[in-house]
């Protein structure tokens, strides 16, 4: 206290009994009293602290008198009458801007600086519940970045911290539709041609959105007049989605506004193309009816005949526009590079695409179906199928529209050829986007002789594993539209007038597509078999980039913040183990260490990126539990620089050095040690008197399959498990553990986690089998 003496301060009075009652019972000298506080805050406010304190004890001199309310119980303070005493007088010191505010200034915690504000969690960090509960200072949370964020509305002066309390809000996930309060507003900032300042707009404003690279730069530098934009660039944009969603801002983006008009000269018509684009005609007419294309409902038979009449040209002067319309005036400039265009030339479809082979395969593979979806009148829904229908072989189309639930087109009498799955010829499927020559023959591949196998060194673990030795084998590869010929025959079909299904060999085509992968190929520690070959086939919808979205999301989730009790999947409706996914399938079933996912024309997603991706949902999940000095660098694998795609990871660095595990971490505060205990993993706490606690080396291994999916360690992997085997009363210096990571990208995916995986062996909680060291938990390991 300063205002007033405190006698119990003195020692003189405290060792004479007969002072001390005199001072309490005879004078009535009462203890000090919230009251009391509230005046020593009010003189420091009002007249600032004394000569004699050190401006670094202020900070300590305002703490004293906070935790002083500690002191008395709650019901002997008015707590709604200390509250306006500090509204009123602005009793809360702020050592930042060494000034004293009122409570409506304070925040307690903010991500992000709001004008006007200041925050007091690192001034004050023990009185959270004095500040918080008592004093009802606010949080930042999603309301309060709201409320602020209105108050800025207009002001220009703030731009900066207006962005910033965008990203804020958009970290939040906010429903779509939850921020219509701000519609009105003028909160979001855009660079106007008209104005050498951002100014801030409302939604009622012509402005768009940069969601693609090549549509900002164009745009921003439009001539005569560039377009007006959001303020933010496009790596802000993909962390701003929930924001856009939220404000109902999504057809706001270049990529829904934009028209692209293109043209093409000195054009050559390709006669191979043309026959497989022809051959393609009734399966993009089903796709088109069934995304409701206005001109294929309008006339399914003059439409079958536009596509099926269809000529393919090869040209390099294929050029574009690219415009929007914003407040009545058309903006538009030349694109850089055209891969397609598209016109109707009366009862045909003229297509153009490259000359050259690669600029040709990136149009089957992105600017074609781009365009004929534009063509066609149907929206992006419908992109992913046409990339498989422009690109797949012939005797898989009828399969890809029954698995993707299209239909076939009754009375439409079907002319393409069908192909033979009887035929045991050499060479395999029409593919238009590759680049090996077929001679327009439209069969499966024949079943081949597994290939040698040879001894490399792995550039991931250093360590010796099996890969193939592939001999050229010419049917092993898909053709491409610069050497397609016309040599080709058409069989044609009856005409079909109750459609059920695109084609009666379908099912008999499944059979022998079956056969073919009877000698099934085995993963690195990716696990790329040839089930998850399949499965990255088939998933060719979800995109790497979704799927590492998939991975940070599912991994920062509330329900996956930590490590599951021991025996419980990570991910609620994961798959639980059965008997039969307990079953260890042979070594020898497992061969072709190295190949891709994805085969031929399909987006090819490689083991690589497998594994990235789930040693980024484990990194995620242990930065997420926030275990001391864990962060980027203990994430050790040189195969990390494969999620650099995403916005929150593309300045990290390449790890160069040594490997020994994908993710490493010295336990020193034992924080990761009692999480593993409290949850099962460990048997006894054996850490307790120790100075720190063990060295861990995490090793992740991760599948599109269940859990139960067999993986595999190399050699390399398995000495140093062995090296970290736990010896049973004796605190171990370092432990191994294997992350297994399932189901990677899907809604079930999870993880579950094997420490001492060396134990587990001799427990027979996990069945190995040498040399190739492929691991399976086992019934007894699952009930642990």
């Amino acid at each position: 206290m300063r205002l007033k003496i405190v006698l119990a301060d003195s020692q003189r009075y405290l060792d004479q009994p007969t002072l001390k009652h005199f001072f309490r019972n005879t004078l009535e000298v009462q203890d000090a009293d919230w009251k009391d506080v509230v005046r020593e805050l009010t003189d420091l406010a009002e007249n600032g602290f004394s000569d004699f304190d050190q401006e670094s004890e202020h900070l300590g001199i305002a703490s004293r008198f906070y935790a002083y309310f500690e002191q008395f119980h709650s019901s002997e303070v008015d707590w709604s009458q200390v509250r306006e005493n500090f509204e009123v007088a602005n009793l809360v010191y702020n050592s930042t801007e060494k000034q004293w505010y009122p409570i409506s200034k304070c925040l307690w915690s903010s991500m992000v600086k709001i004008p006007g504000k200041v925050t007091l969690s690192s001034d004050y960090p023990h009185l959270e519940d004095f500040f918080v509960k008592r004093l009802q200072v606010e949080k930042a949370d999603f309301k309060t970045l709201v409320r602020e964020l209105k108050s800025l509305a207009g002001n220009t002066d703030y731009v900066l911290e207006i962005k910033e309390i965008i990203r804020a809000i958009s970290l939040m996930v906010p429903e779509k539709g939850s921020l219509q309060d701000l519609e009105g507003l003028d909160v979001l900032p855009v660079n106007s041609p008209h104005s050498k300042q951002t100014q801030l707009w409302n939604t009622g404003q012509p402005f768009a959105i940069i969601d693609r690279l090549k549509l900002g730069r164009g745009f921003k530098n439009a001539q005569p007049q560039a377009a007006s934009l959001l303020d933010f660039e496009l790596e802000d944009v993909k962390l701003l989605q929930p924001f856009i969603q939220a404000m109902n801002l999504e057809d706001r983006c270049l990529s829904r506004l934009s028209k692209e008009e293109s043209k093409a000269t000195r054009k050559t018509l390709h006669e191979g193309l043309t026959k497989g684009f022809q051959d393609r005609a009734y399966h993009l007419l089903c796709c088109a009816v069934n995304f409701d294309s206005p001109k294929a409902k309008k006339n399914q038979n003059s439409f079958y005949e536009l596509l099926h009449n269809s000529e393919v040209y090869i040209s390099d002067t294929i050029t574009s526009y690219i415009s929007i319309t914003q407040g009545g005036q058309q903006i538009r400039f030349e694109s850089e590079k055209c891969n397609a265009h598209v016109e109707q030339y009366g009862t045909k479809l003229h297509v153009v695409v490259p000359r050259a082979d690669r600029n040709r395969e990136i149009s089957y593979l992105k600017d074609l179906p781009r365009r004929l979806l534009s063509f066609f009148g149907i929206g992006e829904a419908a992109e992913a199928i046409m990339i498989h229908l422009l690109n797949s072989s012939l005797y898989l189309l009828d399969d890809l529209l029954d698995d993707a639930g299209i239909l076939g087109v009754p009375d439409i009498v079907r002319r393409s050829r069908t192909p033979d799955v009887d035929s045991r010829a050499e060479n395999i499927p029409n593919n238009l986007g590759r680049s090996e020559a077929n001679h327009g023959h439209s069969t499966p591949p024949r079943i081949h002789k597994m290939p040698d196998y040879t001894e490399t060194r792995s550039s991931h673990h250093h360590e010796s594993r099996i890969i193939p030795k592939y001999e050229p084998i010419r049917d092993q590869t898909f053709p491409s539209p610069r050497d397609l010929t016309e040599s080709s025959t058409t069989n044609t079909t009856a005409p079909s007038h109750s459609v059920t299904s695109h084609s009666r060999s379908s099912s008999e085509a499944r059979s022998r597509s079956d056969s073919i992968v009877s000698e099934r190929q085995s993963a690195t520690s990716y696990e790329g078999s040839e089930e998850d070959l399949a499965l990255s086939q088939t998933s060719i919808l979800m995109t790497y980039d979704d799927i590492l979205r998939k991975v940070i999301s599912t991994a920062r989730s509330s329900s996956n913040h930590g490590i599951a009790t021991q025996g419980s999947f990570r991910a609620s409706g994961a798959e639980t183990p059965s008997d039969s996914d307990s079953q260890l399938i042979s070594s020898e079933d497992f061969r072709g260490l190295g190949l891709p996912f994805g085969i031929h024309s399909h987006t090819p997603l490689s083991l690589s990126d497998i594994g990235a991706a789930g040693e980024l949902f484990v990194f995620e999940v242990l930065k997420g539990m926030q275990i001391p000095d864990f962060d980027i660098n203990n994430w050790q694998s040189r195969i990390r620089h494969l999620v650099k795609s995403r916005p929150e990871y593309n300045t990290m660095e390449d790890w160069t050095d040594k490997e020994t595990s994908d993710i490493v971490y010295e336990d020193i505060n034992k924080q990761l040690t009692n999480y593993l205990l409290t949850h099962g993993y460990l048997g006894e706490n054996l850490w307790e008197d120790a100075e720190e606690g063990p060295k861990y080396f995490l090793e992740v291994k991760t599948t599109l399959q269940g859990c139960n999916h067999p993986f595999y360690v190399s050699k390399g992997q398995y000495a140093l498990m062995e090296e970290s085997k736990m010896v049973p009363h004796v605190p171990a210096k370092q432990i191994y553990v294997l992350c297994r990571v399932f189901n990677l990208g899907k809604e079930d995916m999870g993880m579950r986690i094997y420490v001492d995986p060396w134990n587990m062996k001799q427990d027979e909680k996990l069945k190995f089998t040498e040399t190739n060291y492929s691991v399976v938990p086992t019934k007894r390991g699952d009930r642990r």
